[in-house]
């Protein structure tokens, strides 16, 4: 945007969206400003013609033959005057830096050497978030009664299936082998293994380990026939 006497509502001026023409390419490039790049603006005024040109592009690029703005305006005033920058990226804040200057009130301006200018500033560290209790208590408060319903069913679980203990079982402690074991400690039930068949149940051998690792017969045991 070119201004005039400093004051928009009053003044005349004229604006285009920052881009630039590329002379490869043979067309306009668009210029993002919170993109972050450094970039060359070139403002050149021709008293003789009256004409205000603005050209801007990709630091490092040079400069193209078609201007980004091009207006009449006579800038032959009597007083003071001052030439100056505003930049703006729209609703989002930022920071805008001039790196170097080069003016000339007659002829053209000295070019610029990139390797003198100085580097930007580094980017200001942005502050930490901080936590949304709003969504945070919620979601705590939401795996804890998830645990503890996991908890309290499994609890349910266990004491559903677990074995039933006869009164005496409590004092002298469970008397009873699983089948799992009994199947085991017959090889299958084996009849070698089975001392005779009485009623609806058959006695199988019954040894006891020693701490001597030595094998003591402690009697028989019965133990209902399947099916």
């Amino acid at each position: 945007m070119i201004t005039m006497s400093g004051s928009i509502s009053t003044a005349y001026y004229v604006s285009a969206p920052a881009s630039y023409y590329s002379d490869k390419e043979k067309e306009n490039k668009t210029l993002r400003l919170i993109s972050g790049k450094p970039i060359q603006l070139w403002i050149d005024y021709d008293e003789r013609d009256i004409l205000l040109n603005v050209t801007m592009a990709p630091l490092g690029t040079q400069k193209p033959w078609l201007p980004l703005l091009s207006t009449n305006l006579n800038l032959s005033m009597s007083g003071s005057m001052h030439v100056g920058f505003s930049a703006s990226t729209g609703s989002v804040a930022s920071d805008q830096y001039i790196l170097g200057w080069s003016f000339n009130k007659s002829g053209q301006s000295q070019s610029f050497d990139y390797a003198k200018l100085p580097p930007p500033p580094p980017p200001r560290s942005q502050p930490r978030a901080k936590p949304d209790f709003r969504v945070a208590v919620p979601s705590v408060i939401s795996c804890l009664l998830v645990i503890t319903f996991i908890g309290t069913a499994y609890k349910m679980w266990i004491k559903r299936y677990e074995e039933i203990r006869e009164d005496w079982e409590h004092e002298y402690g469970p008397h009873r082998f699983s089948y799992k074991d009994l199947y085991k400690a017959t090889k299958g039930f084996k009849e070698r293994e089975l001392l005779e068949l009485v009623g609806l149940g058959r006695f199988i051998k019954v040894y006891c380990h020693l701490p001597t690792n030595k094998l003591q017969s402690k009697g028989s045991l019965m133990v209902p026939n399947k099916g």
